[in-house]
């Protein structure tokens, strides 16, 4: 056999393998893009189509299809560069191509091809000429247009307006705005630049977008915008300054009728706006309420076309059942060229639960006046009953408290109202009941038993003394409010002291004033009243202005000292 002819082959094989990796290596990695400047133009506008590769090439991407749909004005003009990425040096070619819609509606850039790559459709929304539109006038080769989206708006609607300035020529200059007295302005981003044809002439254009809002029925007059600069025709010479001319432009102004709120709507919870919605979320999920424990919900208002100035606050939620403490609401708005502005408000209230049992969380409505419908329609938040479980020490102070209270109170059933005591919580305070008398029994026979003298009571202070005119002045603000709970503390406290003994209940401090002062006293009737309340009828509202007064009166007379009341001494003697 030959011994070239076994070799060959194999000295062959390697440079056609590296040859072929190459040319694989190439192919694979060559990518094709286009884009566009912008999706959305008006009949006339132009579009800045760019179409790039990734390596060098001689190809050019054919504009065939291209034409069925756009006027191509300018190109496709093309370029080579050279970029650097980690010491590596590669090679692009670019197109350009300047084209304009020939129709309105949703139209497709087709796919190009160039070097058998293929680039991806781009849709494309021309939005067809309206009547503002075809008042431009287009015989100067500067000039400075403004229009809006809609001449009949209500109170506090929002308007979309839209500032042109069209340039044939080369331009120095600023923009004047007029002053807004009785309407809200928000930009809706930066300024845009791209070019149109009008009449046969091609202008530049920089655009300005912003929405509008009135805050004052009648008629809007949205003034002139004013253009003031230099029109640049070009130069002299080389070495000497350009030609300029001075030139001062400026819009018509724009008359809006501001329409009033409709007489069947609210006036107090106005929101025009395209959309609303209203939403909540809780801290823990699903949330769990328990006595003393605060618990976070958080309201959340979305609007679409409407600014946060003009929301609604939902932190205006009370009840004797909870304490709220309402966090400051955060705000943020998204703008839009197209939609204008969608604004969310987010309010978080602290909740913290006063009493177990089951209670209501009403619900949460917003009236909004539909912009597009023309009608009211109601975002809400749905009625939620809730369970708030006992802590701890909220029961053992119900224990201590309870007897007294349905020994003082005439029984009532009641087994139907949501937001009153529950039939488990009535079951659990007979219970406390018969507890307590069998325990105060058997340590009335154990006493008597092992007790053959007579003992002093051991008198024991509060821990931290109150200021009697303090504790006052809290019972009457908690009569004047209407608040049981703050009342019903503040009067255990001031009892302590003015008795100088330990009180942890109102039944106690009740048997005290009917011991030293009599079945007839003012201040027990009040009491009485208190613990209907607070026991037996939740959902009353209460009048503390008798409490106030009683416990004014006897405030006035000389405190007592500790001393042991018959009632007291039947629990600490034999006799």
């Amino acid at each position: 056999m030959n011994i070239n002819t076994v070799l060959f082959p194999r000295f062959c094989a390697l440079p056609l393998l590296l040859l072929l990796w190459a040319f694989t290596t190439t192919s694979h990695g060559a990518t094709l893009r286009a884009y566009v400047d912008r999706n959305e133009v008006r009949i006339g506008e132009m579009i800045k189509l760019t179409i790039e590769l990734n390596k060098r090439t001689s190809d050019t991407p054919g504009t065939r299809e291209l034409n069925e749909h756009f006027k191509i004005l300018l190109g496709p003009k093309t370029t080579q560069y050279t970029s650097t990425t980690d010491g590596i040096k590669s090679t692009s070619t670019r197109w350009t191509l300047e084209i304009a819609p020939r129709h309105s509606g949703t139209i497709n850039i087709p796919s190009m091809i160039v070097s058998n790559q293929k680039t991806t459709p781009i849709a494309i929304n021309v939005i067809k000429t309206t009547i503002e539109d075809n008042r431009i006038n287009a015989d100067k080769p500067v000039f400075i247009h403004s229009e809006v989206d809609k001449r009949d708006v209500y109170f506090q609607e929002q308007i979309i307006l839209i500032v042109r300035v069209f340039h044939s020529t080369e331009i120095e200059g600023k923009i004047i705005d007029p002053i807004f007295n009785t309407a809200i302005k928000e930009s809706l981003g930066d300024k845009k630049e791209y070019r149109t044809n009008i009449a046969g002439v091609r202008y530049r254009v920089k655009e300005w977008t912003y929405a509008i809002f009135p805050q004052q029925t009648g008629e809007l007059v949205i003034d002139s915008y004013k253009l003031e600069g230099s029109r640049i025709a070009g130069r002299t010479s080389f070495f000497l300054n350009r030609n300029t001319t001075r030139i001062s432009e400026k819009s018509l102004p724009i008359s809006i009728n501001v329409k009033e709120i409709p007489s069947h709507y609210p006036r107090d919870q106005w929101l025009p706006a395209e959309q609303v919605e209203i939403t909540e979320s809780w801290s823990s999920n699903p949330p769990q309420f328990k006595v003393g424990e605060p618990i976070t919900r958080t309201i959340t208002l979305h609007a679409l076309q409407q600014i946060a100035a003009n929301l609604p606050s939902h932190s205006a939620i009370s009840s004797k059942f909870f304490k709220i403490y309402p966090d400051q609401a955060q705000s943020e708005d998204n703008t839009d060229r197209n939609y204008g502005i969608q604004t969310t408000r987010a309010e978080s209230i602290a909740i913290v639960p006063t009493k177990p049992g089951e209670f209501r969380l009403p619900e949460i409505k917003t009236y909004w006046w539909n912009t597009k419908e023309n009608r009211m329609e109601i975002a809400s938040i749905p009625e939620r009953i809730i369970t708030v479980a006992a802590s701890p020490e909220h029961a053992k102070i119900s224990a201590l408290d309870t007897p007294t209270a349905n020994l003082l109170a005439t029984p009532q059933q009641d087994n139907t109202s949501p937001n009153g005591v529950s039939p488990i919580w009535k079951a659990i305070a007979i219970i406390m009941v018969v507890f307590w008398v069998t325990t105060t029994g058997l340590a009335l026979y154990f006493w008597k038993k092992l007790s053959t003298h007579p003992r002093k009571r051991k008198v024991t202070f509060k821990n931290q003394p109150k200021n009697p005119t303090m504790l006052i002045n809290n019972i009457t603000k908690a009569c004047h409010k209407g608040d049981p709970e703050d009342a019903k503390y503040s009067l255990i406290e001031w009892g302590g002291i003015y008795f100088n003994l330990k009180i942890i209940s109102l039944g106690e401090l009740c048997h005290l004033i009917q011991e030293r002062l009599g079945q007839s006293s003012d201040l027990v009737k009040a009491i009485d009243n208190l613990q209907h309340i607070l026991y037996r009828d939740p959902e009353s509202p209460w009048q503390g202005d008798q409490l106030a007064k009683a416990v004014d009166k006897l405030n006035k007379r000389p405190i007592k000292q500790a001393q042991q009341s018959s009632a007291l001494k039947n629990l600490y003697s034999s006799d």
